[in-house]
């Protein structure tokens, strides 16, 4: 069985190290409570004893062998109660850290939200979705079809990009033509993320070049080939990833709705329905005048 999977699930955004030292402690905290039930078991048992019979019997106390052998008993007869104990644990431990890093991105709304450089699908004034994501991201690029649909079921809403290229220098090199293409091409820009989104394969030098060729042509994909490559990241890249630092953001996708302040962390299965309530809200309070 693959642990991870076990606790954090096919959909779930896994975390980036499962560590070793939480569930041990896990596994120590479910034997130790073990012993300490079974030692409270007896104790009860044995001051019924005292409080129906007198003189009061004195009584021995059960051996750490005896306590060992009973946990051991229980281990074997159930071994599905130790994993899931551990991943109640483990998802415990989980909801604590996402909740902090979640409280990290509340007090860097005012940076999240200044958006005004970044590229973007919808309506200028469109109602705001931020996505922090990375191309070669296998979970972005699962929900991408989500998203798509979403936007277009829902006209009014505007997907924000922040790119933060947390997968390697392919992913910098996309990041960087994104930027470029929203600078000098703005109309293009939409074509080309959905080209490189729908690749069925991660994007590579080759493929983003093969993907520019269509859009601009060959001499010019090769121009901004060339410039994205050379880049220093100190462009609106650089800005996203230092965002994303700062909010506890560690991995992709994040979604996050600045209008209800709804963060969403993961290829979560509700996605559509989440948004779709998020908006209808923001819907509702644009039309009140709120």
């Amino acid at each position: 069985m693959n642990l991870t999977k076990f606790i954090y699930g096919e959909d779930a955004t896994r975390p980036s190290i499962l560590s070793a030292r939480s569930v041990w402690l896990a596994a120590t905290a479910i034997v130790f409570g073990a012993f300490a039930t079974s030692t409270l078991l007896f104790a009860e048992e044995n001051t019924t004893k005292v409080e129906t019979t007198a003189p009061p019997a004195v009584s021995t106390a059960p051996t750490d062998a005896e306590i060992e052998a009973i946990v051991r008993r229980v281990i074997e007869d159930d071994p599905g109660f130790v994993l899931s104990a551990i991943q109640k644990h483990m998802q415990a431990e989980q909801a604590r850290d996402q909740a902090n890093k979640d409280k990290l991105v509340f007090e860097n709304h005012d940076a999240i939200v200044e958006t005004s450089k970044l590229p973007f699908i919808g309506p200028a004034d469109g109602i705001e979705i931020i996505e922090f994501m990375d191309v070669n991201c296998v979970y972005c690029k699962r929900i991408y079809p989500v998203i798509k649909e979403f936007a277009a079921e829902n006209p009014d809403v505007k997907i924000v990009h922040r790119e933060i290229p947390i997968l390697g220098p392919n992913s910098r090199l996309s990041a960087s033509v994104s930027e470029i293409l929203w600078a000098e091409y703005p109309g293009l820009y939409g074509e080309y993320h959905d080209r490189i989104m729908t690749q069925r394969s991660s994007s590579t030098p080759g493929s983003v070049g093969a993907v520019l060729d269509v859009i601009v042509g060959d001499e010019k994909a090769q121009d901004i080939l060339r410039r994205a490559s050379a880049t220093d990241d100190a462009g609106f890249v650089a800005g996203n990833l230092d965002i994303a630092r700062n909010s506890g953001i560690t991995g992709t996708p994040y979604i996050y709705v600045p209008g209800v302040k709804l963060p969403i962390r993961g290829a979560v299965p509700d996605l559509r329905e989440r948004l779709q309530a998020a908006i209808d809200v923001l819907r509702e309070q644009r039309a009140s005048g709120d």
